[in-house]
């Protein structure tokens, strides 16, 4: 573009001499000026020239707005301190080069692509709208097109409602929410046209469209769209996991780890933990091939010998979908039981990720690591064979057993989150030793650990990950492959995920307990009650009992059982028909034994007890 660019600079300086020297001048403010200066250049170039190459044009499309990435951290903080969620003067200045584009009748579909990733950055999925209606009018869209219009959907749909900022208050819950219904109504109808333009037209599905589509319907909450793209893409029915599709599994895509945790958020936001376990089991631990051909042949052995059902051929190559999990798989399934409360699944679980994370360890260590018997010394071999570890433990993992207010399980995930804070202590320095090993021999190759190390890592990699301005990969429906390829192991990347990891878990560790020494303090020094008139009613019958001992009983009176006289005042208790109710009668003998004072019955009673006494002792004289 560039080398063009100057050959046409050449040749009209050949020309004329002011009509060079400004297109020079606007070919060099495209390498060194900011977007804004370049466009003004080109604007003036415009009206100057009036006439400008085609290649030119298509230069300053490229130039006149941020990249991408800066467009979409400006659409965020635009969200948290503005009211306008879009960038206007981007779109304008697309819309004028791509107008003067098409008045010299050359428009390529890789010029309204560019255009599409800019307002998929940004999440401005009306005006992907209009440009893929415009594209369908001047030239043929492709995949690459679809994909981008549908990421600007869910861009929008992942981007957070209005917030308040200087001079702008703050949207009310009824605002957020009116916009939110309106946002996934345009997002369901807008989807709904994509996918019949694409079926028209017979463009082919990519993993990626096919990925994005699934995060749409999660978020507008349509499982029955869901779980029917789920048997199209994937070919997995959510009723019968481990049946065979009736196709026999031809042209569907490789199941992602994104598409598995996609899946598994679904179920999740819908609350159906029955659907969200299985689903996790089954594309986790798929049964084997054989096993699942027997089963297809045994279920088919009463039935006629018509041509029914799928054909043994297809059974035999169709390898069902599954996925390795990772530690986003394990958040979101813990994250799911500590809202429904069950911490017995999230126990299970948890220990599920804990041996992973250790397991993935010790493989990576004994990669690392020399072979035994080996005499001659030589260079470890190089991480960039090895795959990168795919679940750490994280603190968050631990929140859904250690709240969730049943003291054994507190208990038991307190002395595990100690037992993982030793092991990630022990990771940190085996890789810390072992990088060292490895700068000795080749220190040239190898950045500095240290610094790698320090190096900001995303807190929460699938919440935060980006959806749009990626690479897409143009993947053609015959795509079979049974996994994705591995991300490379890197040891500095490595050393900074755990010294972050390891990080959060001690201050977890610390702050669990110093809530244990509190409620072990609080045990053993318990507060005094207030004093209520109970109490202070308990206290003056035991003052005037010590009074009535040094004393002496100076009256008695008959009544509901002996009192001692001017002590309580029982002509309230008594009914007009002269008995003590049930309750107050029973108020009256708590307080005759808090005194010590028999009644009647009871001295009835001694009595009985006292004569059998006495004819025992004579019996037996």
């Amino acid at each position: 573009m560039r080398a063009g660019v100057q050959r046409l600079g050449r040749h009209y300086f050949s020309s004329t001499g002011p009509r060079s020297r400004q297109l020079i001048a606007l070919e060099e403010s495209l390498h060194k000026e900011s977007p804004s200066a370049i466009f003004n250049r080109y604007i003036a170039a415009l009206n100057t020239l009036g006439d400008v190459p085609l290649s030119v044009h298509r230069a300053v499309l490229r130039k006149c707005t941020p990249p991408a990435q800066d467009l979409r951290a400006s659409s965020n903080s635009s969200i948290l301190h503005h009211r306008e969620r879009h960038l206007p003067q981007c779109e304008g200045r697309l819309q004028t080069v791509i107008r003067n584009i098409r008045a010299q009748g050359a428009t390529l579909t890789s010029d309204y692509n560019f255009v599409l990733e800019q307002f998929a950055a940004t999440g401005n999925y009306e005006a992907s709208m209009r440009v893929l209606r415009e594209m369908s009018a001047s030239c043929k869209p492709n995949s690459q097109t679809y994909s981008l219009c549908i990421q600007a959907l869910a861009r929008a749909l992942t981007l957070p409602s209005h917030q308040g900022g200087p001079g702008n208050p703050r949207w009310s819950p009824a605002q957020s929410k009116g916009y939110r219904l309106q946002l996934l109504k345009a997002a369901k109808s807008n989807l709904r046209s994509i996918m019949d333009h694409m079926r028209v037209r017979g463009v082919a599905w990519t993993p990626a469209i096919l990925d994005l589509v699934l995060r749409i319907m999660k978020e507008i909450s349509d499982r029955a769209g869901f779980e029917e793209m789920l048997k199209v893409g994937y070919g997995i029915d959510v009723s019968y996991p481990d049946q065979v599709p009736f196709d026999g599994g031809e042209g569907l895509f490789p199941l992602s780890a994104d598409a598995l945790n996609i899946i598994l958020d679904f179920y999740a936001q819908e609350g159906d933990i029955s659907k969200l376990i299985q689903t996790f089991e089954v594309l986790t631990n798929p049964l084997p091939r054989s096993t699942i051909h027997h089963s297809q042949s045994n279920s088919f052995e009463g039935e006629d010998d018509d041509d029914f059902g799928i054909p043994a051929e297809n059974t035999s190559q169709w390898t069902p979908p599954s996925a390795s999990p990772n530690t986003t798989s394990f958040r979101i399934i813990l994250r799911a039981l500590k809202k429904t409360k069950r911490p017995a699944l999230a126990r299970h679980y948890l220990l599920h990720a804990m041996e992973l994370s250790y397991s993935s360890f010790k493989k990576t260590r004994h990669l690392l690591l020399q072979t035994k018997h080996q005499f001659l010394p030589r260079p470890p071999p190089s991480p960039s064979i090895i795959t990168a570890p795919r679940v750490s433990v994280t603190k968050d993992m631990f929140s859904a057993v250690l709240f969730s207010g049943r003291k054994h399980f507190e208990i038991w995930a307190k002395n595990k989150l100690k037992r993982e804070v030793r092991r990630k202590k022990e990771q940190y320095e085996w890789f810390v030793r072992w990088w060292g090993l490895q700068r000795r021999w080749d220190p040239s190759a190898l950045p500095d650990a240290s610094s790698s190390s320090s190096s900001p890592v995303p807190m929460n990699p699938y919440k935060h990950r980006p959806i749009v301005g990626q690479d897409i990969p143009q993947y053609s429906r015959g795509y079979v492959s049974s996994s994705l390829p591995e991300k490379p192991f890197s040891v500095p990347l490595h050393l900074s995920i755990l010294k972050r990891d390891l990080k959060e878990l001690v201050e977890a560790l610390e702050r669990v307990s110093a809530v244990s020494r509190f409620h072990a303090k609080r045990a053993k020094t318990p507060v005094q009650p207030a004093q209520t008139e109970e109490d202070t009613e308990g206290a003056t019958i035991v003052a005037e009992k010590a009074a009535v001992a040094q004393h002496g009983r100076t009256k008695r009176y008959s009544g509901p059982g002996r009192r001692i006289g001017n002590l309580y005042e029982f002509s309230s208790l008594h009914s007009r028909s002269g008995r003590v109710p049930l309750k107050k009668r029973s108020r009256t003998r708590d307080f005759m034994k808090k005194l010590g004072i028999r009644g009647r019955k009871e001295r009835s009673h001694a009595k009985k007890r006292r004569g059998i006494g006495r004819l025992y002792a004579v019996g037996k004289t």
